[in-house]
């Protein structure tokens, strides 16, 4: 005789299950905590004052790095280097042998990112005359300035109906003229001391006086130039019927302005038209 066993006597199993949803959110709530296993916890770093103006900087910063070519700021736990690249004479290195030509033997090389080693390798691979060669093309496109002063002002001659006071300037040529007079007026704003005293003024006027040591503004002096720019065709196109008396670039009349006769005259062209015609 037995009992048959039921449903009742028989060993209940209990199955083991991970929650994911409960893991996921775990790693996610411990995994910024990671970063303290090297850093100082927040409550453990000091306030940290604001610099506002260079005089504070340099008796509280610049002082601790002078002379020295690696600093440890323990407040802020980084450590810096810093290393003098002398690039003086150094042939242009194609991008392909910017690592065995530049980079080796740099100190702290092993921890250089992207920006850096791309900042390094486009310097070197070019020379000092492609970057006058840039400098020439960024000038050359002031061009544009000369053209809209010469547009602003046929607008509103035709509009007054005074076309005939306006010597044609040509555009080609004013093409080449601005591709040579822009680069001069820069290098004479830098190297000659009334107008670089006068930049440094124009700098200084948009700026309030508690600032003024601090900032600058270039508005005023880039609506200066772009206007010296535009307006020396404008000021050739108006001088020159004033001078053809004396020149005989164009016919005159006697009279303070040409007749309309002579406007049919070959001596009338633009110095370009005129070249062409003679070849």
């Amino acid at each position: 005789m037995g009992i048959e066993p039921t449903n009742s006597l028989t060993t209940k199993t209990h199955e083991l299950r991970r929650n994911r949803f409960a893991f996921v959110m775990s790693m996610c709530i411990v995994s910024p905590m990671k970063a303290y296993l090297s850093e100082d916890f927040p409550w453990a770093c000091h306030a940290v004052t604001p610099v506002t103006n260079f005089t504070m900087f340099n008796h509280t910063k610049l002082i601790q790095c002078e002379g020295v070519a690696s600093y440890y700021d323990r407040l802020q736990s980084v450590q810096v280097i810093r290393v003098v690249l002398d690039f003086a004479g150094q042939p242009p290195i194609p991008p392909d042998k910017c690592i065995s030509s530049l980079l080796l033997g740099l100190p702290g090389v092993f921890f250089y990112p992207d920006s850096i080693r791309n900042i390094l390798c486009s310097y070197v691979e070019m020379d000092y005359k492609t970057f006058q060669s840039y400098m020439t093309m960024l000038f050359a496109s002031t061009v544009w300035y000369s053209n809209a002063g010469l547009c602003i002002t046929a607008t509103y001659l035709k509009r007054k109906h005074k076309e005939c006071s306006f010597s044609e300037v040509d555009p080609t040529l004013v093409a080449f003229a601005a591709t040579l007079y822009s680069p001069v007026a820069v290098w004479m704003g830098g190297n000659i001391d009334f107008m670089l005293a006068a930049f440094h003024v124009l700098f200084k006027i948009p700026v309030s006086a508690e600032l003024v040591d601090y900032q600058f503004d270039g508005d005023g002096l880039s609506i200066l130039y772009t206007m010296a720019v535009a307006s020396l065709p404008v000021m050739y196109g108006f001088y020159m019927p004033k001078m053809s008396k004396f020149t005989r670039l164009m016919p005159w009349s006697g009279k303070p302005d040409n007749s309309p006769e002579n406007y049919g005259s070959f001596s009338y062209n633009s110095l370009k038209v005129r070249w062409m015609s003679e070849l």
